[in-house]
């Protein structure tokens, strides 16, 4: 299928958004108490890339969400996609200018705790997350729910996408008070093939406040492998302290397909421990601690230690972390702050620095500086502006970005 065919695709399916938004107001008299919320979104991008070579892109963004009852019935509508404006210019590293993101209906009905859902929508299961073409469902209530999804995987990002089916089922059930279990099977399909399939169990139980305990366990069922383990702990001691230990093992999974898929992946193994200290409601201070190791024998250490602070409508962050390897060390440092100067306009200034350090070699370091600004003189309307430059020791020029953006809600 040629790049023409593609395109012609990508804005059938826009028009067929933009269709989705007039049918709704010409459906709107049958369905009571119909509700509709559209964003639009103007994005202007302009950059200047290695060797002073300037560029730019535009593009135009629709949100779309309409709600209502009909015959006893609630209908959700919900749709988003981009048209870019320059096809020729577009942002580096970003092959696929049109977008449909989702556009799907879903119906319930009130009281029941069941709901259908058809059309392009993010599904989010124990066994992963995925944009599908197609349908999914619940069934049931507390204690017992049961969820399903079945359709062909979409990449919006992929200018040739496989024709991947998912097909999945899960079952969530409340224990008791406070304590839910999870089970799920997802299993995806190319031409009649079986490229992976999945089972996951997850099992979380909260006792007081913020304080609860929790696993989850993702098996592989095409490698026999644990492609995730997980197992935590977050204690709330007081308003001031709270604590996170927490543990996980991650073993990278393939397609069957995949020439990756014969080879033996390392699992890697993580010990971490959090501590979170609130002295005020706009003060928060956060530590970490982290072990990881990997079955080849490597390791290392990571160090997190960082601030928020809010005081009135003024925000200012600090982030520092530190990985310590066995190939070498890697510091980043991320600071930044906003603040209104005007009860419609706020600034905002950061950047972030990062230092890599490889074991044997020369050190290489790298930026990111921005500025921003953002004015809403209404709730329905806002503006934003940020100006940002990034560096490093292997480009020999910085790179400079605007980005400006203008949303309307009606």
């Amino acid at each position: 299928m040629g790049l023409l065919s593609l395109n012609t695709q990508r804005h059938a399916a826009l028009k067929t958004l933009i269709f989705m938004v007039m049918l709704v107001g010409v459906m709107k008299p049958p369905i009571s108490r119909a509700e509709t919320l559209s964003r639009l979104v103007t994005v202007y991008n302009s950059w200047e890339e290695e060797e002073g070579a300037s560029n730019s892109s535009a593009a135009q963004y629709l949100d779309l969400w309409t709600s209502g009852n009909m015959n006893g019935f609630k209908l959700d509508l919900e749709g988003s996609g981009r048209i870019a404006a320059i096809e020729e210019e577009i942002e580096a590293g970003d092959d696929d200018v049109h977008r449909l993101y989702s556009l799907a209906l879903t119906v319930s009905k009130p009281g029941s705790g069941g709901w259908l859902t058809l059309g392009r929508q993010a599904i989010s299961s124990l066994t992963g997350h995925n944009i599908i073409d197609g349908v999914s469902l619940s069934i049931g209530s507390d204690p017992f729910t049961v969820n399903a999804r079945w359709g062909i995987i979409s990449d919006i990002s992929n200018d040739d996408p496989d024709e991947e089916k998912t097909f999945g089922i899960g079952a969530d059930y409340l224990l008791r008070s406070g304590m839910t279990i999870g089970l799920d099977y997802a299993q995806i399909t190319d031409d009649g093939h079986v490229m992976e399939e999945l089972v996951a169990v997850d099992w979380t139980y909260s006792w007081f406040r913020h304080t609860k305990a929790y696993f989850t366990l993702n098996y592989d069922l095409m490698s026999e492998t644990y492609h995730e383990v997980l197992l935590g702990t977050r204690i709330f001691l007081s308003e001031l302290i709270t604590t996170t230990l927490e543990y996980s093992q991650n073993v990278s999974r393939f397609e069957a397909d995949s020439i990756y898929s014969v080879f033996a992946i390392d699992a890697t193994e993580t010990t971490a421990f959090s501590l979170m200290f609130t002295p005020n409601p706009d003060t928060r201070y956060i530590w970490e601690y982290a072990v990881e190791s990997f079955e080849g024998g490597d390791g290392g250490k990571r160090y997190v230690l960082g601030g928020r602070w809010t005081p009135g409508r003024s925000s200012f962050y600090l982030d520092f972390i530190q990985h310590l390897e066995t190939g070498g060390e890697l510091i980043e440092l991320s600071l930044g702050a906003s603040a209104y100067i005007h009860p419609l306009v706020k600034l905002g200034i950061g950047g972030d620095f990062s230092s890599t350090e490889p074991e044997n070699d020369e050190s290489i370091s790298s930026y990111l500086g921005y500025l921003g600004g953002e004015w809403k003189p209404s709730p329905n309307k806002e503006m934003t502006l940020r100006v940002e430059q990034s560096g490093d020791e292997v480009l020999e020029d910085p790179t400079l970005a605007i980005r400006l953006a203008l949303k309307l809600e009606f």
